[in-house]
């Protein structure tokens, strides 16, 4: 049945016999010493069974595909022609070994992404197939990334940040499960319970401390021996300091005489980011009009807390002479000699003036365009507002009868805010010998 056949053929005593199936051959041979020959001829392939050993591997490692191939009555049959492949093209397929009692092997080296991979055998004519399931997983923890959300807070025991580690094998695939755990270099710094909220992901929420600085966070995957960190910056809750000695609060100043600008800015706990005013400390302060003026100078720190402090003083007319000295009559205007050059009076000193002309943002810089009147230089200052957050500030001087684009960054609260929003309106003011010359107002967009 099935294709095969057993012939046999013997022979002795001068007779002869047969031993065989109806459908097989039968030879007799009249020897002297009796014989049998048996033959056995494969059916054809029928059946193939695939198996994988093991079904699950970890992502770059091997599992040993076995395909079974029998005739139709089961029986292995040893010189069929087998091909093995996957559903996923980074699985890797061997070369396929016959062990010659219908077992034909490959070894198929899995993918370095996780997932499932449809593994076929195939044999020729006829066609047969089967599939097995291969299960790539996660490898061991490799890697451990460490990010905080805000990356900066205050340092007043309250202020928190979300931590997040993210634990990967040597291919980037999220390795799920186990533990993880968070330490500070700050002993100040709390933790809550950490949580894997998707697999390979686990959070936590820190608290700050009451130090000012930066602080080393480590999370570490417990059992793997690897670990990530990230650094936390933590603000001071003291703002800054402004002590401002020329112009002197109440000071009064006569016209036309010459004032140097002295003020200087500090922070106990962070870093200065801006000390500005109206011109810059070191410089001449324009006593060109009489009145009543203000000096701002206003400070801003890496924290974003913003100081400001403002002093008034007076700009007055030159005294007149003492009634015990009058001043002689001044003599009256000579005509000029007869070809000789006019007479030239020279005119009153002029008033700075400058024209507010436009205002662009560049994605990181405020582009302010000011026209200085023809007359007098201009010197003032440039201050862009989003509420009570001060967005930029800048001093500027432009010479008279010209115009000059300054450009300004953007304090570190603003970026932060923009970088958030996508969007931040802002007001630009610009100030020139302390007085307030011009508005406009601007939409900031983030730039992509």
């Amino acid at each position: 049945a099935g294709g095969s056949g057993i012939g046999v053929s013997g022979g002795g005593g001068g007779g002869g016999s047969s031993l065989a199936p109806a459908s097989g051959p039968v030879a007799v041979a009249s020897t002297s010493t009796p014989s049998v020959t048996l033959s056995y001829e494969f059916g054809a392939p029928a059946q193939v069974d695939l198996a994988l050993a093991p079904a699950s591997v970890p992502v770059g490692t091997t599992s040993t595909a076995t395909a079974t191939v029998t005739d139709a009555d089961g029986t292995p049959v040893s010189d069929a022609t087998v091909a093995f492949s996957s559903s996923t093209p980074g699985d890797g397929i061997g070369a396929v070994t016959n062990h010659g009692d219908g077992r034909y092997t490959a070894t198929i080296t899995a993918a370095t992404t996780t997932g499932t991979s449809t593994i076929t055998a195939s044999t020729g004519a006829p066609a047969l197939t089967d599939t097995a399931t291969l299960t790539r997983t996660a490898g061991p923890a490799a890697n451990v990334a460490v990010t905080l959300e805000p990356p900066s807070i205050f340092a007043n025991g309250t202020s928190q940040s979300q931590v997040t580690a993210i634990v990967t094998d040597t291919y980037g695939n999220r390795v799920p499960g186990g533990t993880v755990q968070l330490t500070a270099a700050d002993a100040g710094i709390q933790f809550s319970a950490v949580e894997e909220d998707t697999p390979g992901r686990f959070e936590a929420t820190l608290t700050s401390s009451t130090t000012p600085g930066m602080v080393t966070i480590t999370a570490t995957k417990s059992g793997a021996g690897v670990s990530g960190q990230a650094t936390l910056e933590q603000w001071g809750v003291n703002a800054p300091t402004i002590t401002v000695t020329a112009p002197a609060a109440g000071g009064d100043y006569v016209q036309g005489s010459t004032v140097t600008a002295s003020y200087s800015c500090a922070d106990v706990d962070d870093d200065l980011v801006s000390c500005t005013g109206p011109v810059a400390s070191g410089a001449a302060l324009s006593t060109a009009t009489v009145g009543t003026k203000t000096f701002t100078v206003e400070a801003e720190d890496e924290a974003g807390h913003v100081t400001a402090r403002t002093v008034t003083y007076k700009v007055v007319a030159p005294p007149p002479p003492k009634a015990e000295d009058p001043q002689p009559p001044a003599p009256p205007a000579a005509d000029p000699p007869a070809g000789g050059p006019p007479l030239v009076v020279p005119p009153p000193p002029a008033t700075p003036r400058v024209t507010l002309d436009s205002v662009r943002f560049d994605g990181r810089r405020l582009l302010v365009r000011i026209v200085c009147v023809p007359g007098a230089p201009c010197a003032g200052a440039i201050r862009a507002t989003a509420g009570r957050l001060v967005a930029a500030r800048a001093a500027y001087a432009v010479l008279a009868g010209e115009a000059e684009v300054v450009r300004v960054r953007l304090t570190r609260a603003a970026a932060r805010r923009l970088r958030r929003r996508g969007r931040l309106r802002v007001r630009v003011a610009v100030t020139v010998a302390g007085a307030p010359a011009g508005t406009r107002r601007v939409t900031l967009s983030r730039s992509r």
